[in-house]
């Protein structure tokens, strides 16, 4: 790009990234990450989200839980979608200690976790056998008021 003289920017990287990740490259999408750093060009929210995503979604929950870890450290305010991704990840992979100390995080945080959260910890723990402990944390969002959607509860009938 830049031996044409065009000058990438964020957004640039950003949609190189995403469509990398896209295609099932994510060590490819990681490197791009790095160059865009090492250019001048730090990573936004947008940037590490794209990535936590792709490296969750495709497994790579260690690389997945460092980046997730660099962007704290990078200063960036994290939301709950960032953490719902790792969650999610961390819950496909069989990680579900990990989601659940990343769940309980939330708090020390001080971020009020979300409907989505609740219920992809809640699946994750379902699908770990910890029944006991999903009813828990259902009926704790209830306190909370932060019923889950319709469609989990009638998603879950089975467990």
């Amino acid at each position: 790009m830049t031996h044409r003289g065009l000058i990438p920017d964020t957004v640039s990287y950003n949609t190189l990234i995403s469509g990398l990740c896209q295609a099932g490259r994510p060590l490819e999408a990681e490197e791009i990450f790095k160059d865009m750093h090492s250019n001048g060009y730090p990573p936004n929210l947008v940037t590490y989200s794209i990535l936590l995503d792709c490296l969750s979604k495709q497994g790579y929950i260690d690389q997945a839980m460092g980046l997730f870890r660099a962007m704290e450290n990078s200063g960036l305010k994290l939301d709950l979608v960032t953490y719902n991704i790792l969650i999610d990840g961390m819950c496909k992979y069989g990680k579900f200690k990990d989601a659940r100390e990343l769940h309980t995080e939330l708090s020390v945080k001080g971020l009020q976790p979300s409907n989505q959260v609740c219920t992809t910890t809640i699946d994750g723990v379902c699908k770990e056998g910890l029944l006991d402990e999903a009813h828990k944390a259902f009926r704790q969002m209830e306190r909370d008021d932060c019923p889950p959607a319709q469609g989990f509860i009638n998603g879950r009938a089975t467990y």
